[in-house]
């Protein structure tokens, strides 16, 4: 029985993330349809035929559903549109994600037990420190549906927003302490797999240190739908998956990432690399200092040691 939508909203940067998001919802979530606004949905469909015949194959036409933008054109942002649509299909439950997470496990059973715990109609957590919710909000449909947007919301600022639209319907914040479920990998080009503090500042990676998730992706390399529709998969895409299992590989040693060279091949395209994480979408609305820690926590080991030696040769003239 289906009840709950998983639900998100991409611009063109960001499409190829759609098909694994979907892929990866369905196969871990059988209680779930996936919902997912795009630009122009129809030229997706075009440009991604072969990958949904194969949703279709696996799951049925009726568990996902990829259809325009409505209420969310025009918003200045990307980031705050999946909260201002309404799924077309109502379901007793949504859960409103990001779409560069791969989704591992089941997400309603998490969230509703939350949700018993806390007596609140949703589940989420309150940013430290910050009028803000996280962009991960599961939420009884009709506790948030229709969706009224206040006067003085600030549309460039989505999880502002969110805060905003949960409050001003008269509903008390979550409790602190419960941290926030991801579901799985976070793979965005805002993030390093592994990052390390720069500056005193430790940024949030993709979360691939848990033994746990890392068997549940072991499983799903091995899912017949998965192993599929991955040949299919934009290019681009690739290159993130071979970055993830170089870092599962650094974490967990008993981990085999890829080795039919599809990997190594994919990560010596430096430029390719580069444009994935460094496209114009990540950087529109960060300040110059979240920039500058973006870049050095992204620089590559030839840049790294070449920065080494630059700093050894000058320490070495100072002993001098």
């Amino acid at each position: 029985m289906i009840r709950t939508t998983i639900f998100t909203s991409v611009n063109k940067l960001y499409e190829m993330f759609v098909v694994p998001f979907v892929v990866t919802s369905l196969i871990h979530n059988d209680d779930a349809r996936v919902e997912v606004c795009l630009e122009d949905a129809a030229e997706f469909e075009s440009n991604n035929a072969d990958a949904i015949d194969i949703l279709d194959r696996h799951f049925g036409a009726d568990r996902f559903l990829f259809r325009d933008i409505v209420a969310g054109i025009g918003i200045p942002s990307p980031n705050t549109v999946r909260f201002l649509e309404t799924p077309q299909v109502n379901t007793e439950f949504t859960y409103i994600g990001d779409v560069d997470i791969l989704i591992l496990e089941a997400i309603s059973p998490i969230h509703i037990a939350r949700m018993s715990d806390s007596g609140l109609p949703y589940s989420n957590v309150q940013r430290d420190g910050r009028e803000a919710l996280s962009g991960l909000h599961f939420t009884r449909s009709d506790a948030y549906y229709p969706v009224e947007i206040p006067a003085d919301a600030d549309l460039n600022l989505d999880e502002a927003l969110l805060y905003q639209l949960v409050t001003r319907r008269g509903l008390p914040l979550p409790p602190g302490g419960l941290g926030r479920p991801t579901h799985g990998y976070h793979l965005s080009p805002n993030r390093a797999p592994l990052p390390t503090a720069v500056d005193g500042y430790a940024p949030a990676g993709w979360g691939v240190e848990s033994k746990a998730r890392l068997e549940f992706y072991c499983a799903l390399r091995r899912h017949r739908a998965w192993r599929e529709v991955r040949r299919h998969l934009d290019r681009r895409f690739h290159v993130l998956l071979g970055l993830l299992e170089l870092a599962l590989a650094s974490k967990h040693p008993s981990f085999e990432s890829n080795q039919n060279g599809e990997v190594s091949a994919l990560l010596d395209d430096v430029s390719l690399v580069r444009g994935v994480i460094a496209n114009e979408s990540p950087f529109q609305n960060e300040s110059e200092p979240d920039k500058r820690r973006f870049r050095q926590r992204w620089r590559w080991p030839g840049e790294v040691l070449s920065s080494r030696r630059s700093r050894l040769a000058r320490d070495g003239r100072r002993r001098q």
